[in-house]
């Protein structure tokens, strides 16, 4: 089932669309157990709107039986694939032992997860996306972005950026100019993988090289990885990762000369729309946003 097609069973016309060839090609991946799914449903919702990759298929991956009897699951995902044997035990080995706060296991476990796409797809390309965030216009460019590159991500935005002018600094993201500190620390919130990664061999690969050492967390291994192995990797415009707290911080007339430009908006971090609860969002425009889209989302599911 694909993004084109649910919309079908809800009766929500999509109109003239002219990619369905370029989305047949990419897989579009979730990780995520039971507690993310409402989140998904407004993530597809999202995408929906902003046709992006609408005719993809759609796979998730979840160490989370529960998963498969909900609702979005049966009329969107087209692949469940629940993570056992080896798979689960190397990753959740990673999460317990090669962290630096082991105490966050449970919580590493879910982050590991992602890594299961790296493994013999049906297309030959694979977008990963984390489900707490928006797409907020058209991303059939990313699967352009430097073709030659295995690996197409964007930075962890470095907490110094509430400091001084973050407007500027802000708009050196959005433009791809990335100083020490981004160019090489990856937020696994969203990539872009080509066929050379899809493959247990990678898997393999770069899991044993996360077991040899001890991060902060998961990206940080991926970073470490990418790093000794420049050649494989890209790191795109923040447009298509914009970590939302960082617009909250902005004023407003700040705001409006970024939003603009923002492709996808990542709710990362530990201040989740869900957790802040919609009747505290007044001073946040962009929690009010995510709110938005889960009306939006809750009335077309409904009808």
């Amino acid at each position: 089932m694909t993004i084109f097609n649910a919309s079908n069973i809800y009766g929500h016309d999509i109109g003239e669309y002219s990619n369905k060839a370029a989305d047949e090609k990419v897989t579009l991946a979730f990780a995520l157990d039971s507690n993310y799914l409402e989140c998904m449903k407004v993530m597809l919702f999202s995408m929906l709107r902003s046709r992006a990759f609408i005719h993809s298929p759609i796979s998730l991956y979840t160490d989370d039986p529960t998963v498969f009897d909900h609702e979005v699951v049966k009329n969107f995902i087209d692949k469940v694939v629940l993570i056992d044997g080896h798979k689960k035990e190397t990753l959740y080995e990673l999460a317990k032992n090669n962290v630096r706060r082991p105490e966050r296991a449970q919580w590493n476990r879910g982050t590991f997860l992602k890594w299961a796409v790296f493994e013999e797809q049906d297309t030959e390309e694979l977008l990963f996306l984390d489900a707490d965030m928006l797409v907020l216009q058209n991303l059939h460019e990313i699967s352009k972005i430097r073709e030659d590159k295995s690996l197409i991500t964007m930075p962890q935005f470095q907490e110094e950026l509430k400091e001084g002018d973050s407007l500027n600094k802000l708009k050196e993201l959005i433009a791809g100019q990335y100083d020490g500190r981004h160019r090489n620390r990856i937020n696994s919130g969203v990539m872009y993988i080509r066929k050379n990664l899809l493959a247990d061999k990678f898997f393999e690969e770069v899991t044993k090289f996360a077991a040899s050492r001890i991060d902060l967390h998961e990206q940080g291994h991926l970073s470490a990885y990418f790093q000794e192995n420049k050649g494989l990797l890209y790191m795109a415009p923040a447009i298509y990762n914009f970590q939302e707290q960082f617009v909250r911080r902005l004023k407003p007339l700040d705001k409006q000369e970024i939003m603009p430009y923002i492709k996808i908006l990542h709710y990362a971090g530990q201040t989740k729309p869900w957790k802040i609860g919609e009747e505290k969002s007044a001073t946040h425009e962009s929690t009010r946003l995510w709110y938005e889209y889960l009306r939006d989302a809750n009335k077309l599911f409904s009808e």
